[in-house]
């Protein structure tokens, strides 16, 4: 059996002895190819020098954050978060153009109801009044527009008192919202420029989005609707900055403008120093110091005839007098229209209109003939059939002058419909036989 095992064992093949090699007998193209860097190698190394270059980024930026002038204010901790938070005090007798700020506190509530032609407004409390300015992402509105900075005006000891609330991250809306609800707990009305249509409900809905609980509601006086009454025969636009210019003599020097502060928040965002921030932040105290004086500019062209030079103005003031019903100031306005050389024709025969109207009212019939045929005497023919049609119906009403009335009759058809000029001179005619 022995020999047999033997026998097989000596028919297997024989395996292959291991040869080894010293690298001196190594090929030398063997060599380049284990060097040759691969794809592998490649991406590795990319990823290496984006890190890199990351890490050196982020490290200059530490250093110019560190070499920049820090923003005003300090980030102070509440038990809602972090909050980014900035006050500046107006002395008494500070001003902003040529308008104290203290003169706001010298506005009557009525004034304010009235230019609003708003009625809860006679009964605030004018000294605890509230400014809202806010700066923010873009002006889409909706869920992606953030108010990253919320400027916050009032008066204190007769001084205006201004804060400013930033959002140094989006996520960190909450601390600022909360201090801004106790902001509102002490006021007795919001004022805001354009904040009816933009500012407070774009507040409204990050109120909602961050569950903070919804500050009471006050009532809310919007400067722009005022301005806008006040001066609708304007040609020109109402934007705060022009009406600071205009109204106030105020003239803002290197002032960043409006579409560039989303695009420095987010420069701000990724990295940017603070002073980024800094033209943003001189921005909204102007606009909440303007803000503010504007209320006494505008109490001021209300209160009188004589502050009033222009006849456009006038005639404004005039027409939102009728409409909040203080009719002898529509009066005294409207003549005022109507007694100044230089009124452009248009005015002048508007203000006759009201000023007959008015005086109709009062039962003066002869001030409001006058009035009316002063008012055929301008030149602008393509207002005169409105005059026409007021005649007619004084005449035909109040005067039972018949013949009088067909003549102005029959010039009416430029200010009322075919059919019902048509019917009106029949009915004179009728009258006459």
């Amino acid at each position: 059996m022995g020999s047999s095992f033997k026998s097989k064992l000596s028919r297997l093949p024989k395996l292959a002895r291991p040869v080894v090699t010293t690298p001196a007998e190594v090929e030398p193209a063997v060599l380049a190819s284990e060097s040759t860097p691969g794809p592998a190698q490649e991406r590795l190394q990319a990823l290496k020098d984006r890190l890199d270059s990351m890490r050196n980024k982020h490290a200059r930026q530490r250093l110019r954050r560190t070499a920049a002038q820090p923003l005003p204010g300090a980030v102070e901790e509440t038990a809602f978060g972090p909050l980014h938070r900035y006050q500046q005090a107006y002395a008494a007798d500070a001003c902003h153009g040529h308008v104290p700020v203290s003169d706001c506190l010298q506005v009557m509530p009525t004034t304010l109801a009235e230019l609003a032609l708003d009625p809860v407004l006679e009964g605030v409390a004018i000294d605890k009044l509230l400014f809202i300015d806010t700066e923010t992402t873009g002006l889409a509105g909706g869920a992606g527009t953030l108010p990253f900075l919320i400027g916050v005006a009032w008066f204190e000891d007769g001084c205006l008192q201004i804060e400013q609330l930033l959002l140094l991250r989006p996520g960190q809306e909450a601390p600022m919202l909360q201090h801004l609800a106790q902001r509102f707990a002490s006021a007795s009305a919001l004022v805001t420029y354009n904040g009816k249509s933009f500012d407070w409900p774009l507040l409204r809905n990050r109120f909602v989005l961050n569950r903070v609980d919804m500050p009471v509601a006050v009532p809310h006086l919007d400067v722009l609707h005022c301005a806008r009454r006040v001066f609708k025969h304007r040609q020109g636009p109402l934007r705060l900055t022009h009406l600071e210019t205009t109204e106030l003599g105020f003239t803002r020097v290197g002032d960043i403008e409006g579409a560039l502060i989303p695009p420095t928040y987010f420069r701000f965002l990724r990295g940017a120093s603070p002073n980024t921030l800094t033209p943003i932040l001189t921005h909204n105290r102007h606009d909440l110091a303007a803000l503010v004086a504007l209320i006494p500019a505008l109490a001021k062209r209300w209160a009188s005839v004589e502050a009033n030079t222009s006849g456009a103005d006038c005639l404004a003031l005039a027409q939102l007098s009728v409409r909040a019903g203080v009719k002898d100031r529509a009066l005294d306005f409207a003549q005022a229209v109507a007694a100044q050389s230089d009124t452009s024709g248009v005015h002048a025969i508007e203000a006759q209109l009201l000023c007959a109207q008015l005086l109709r009212q009062r039962g003066d019939v002869d001030g409001a003939l006058a009035a009316l045929h002063a008012a055929l005497q301008h030149p602008q023919k393509a207002e005169h059939a409105a005059v026409h049609l007021a005649l007619a119906k004084l005449y035909e009403h109040h005067v039972k002058d018949f013949v009088a009335a067909v003549r102005h009759a029959q010039h009416t058809l430029g200010a009322e419909p075919h059919a019902a000029h048509q019917k009106r001179v029949e009915r004179v005619r009728r009258k006459i036989g």
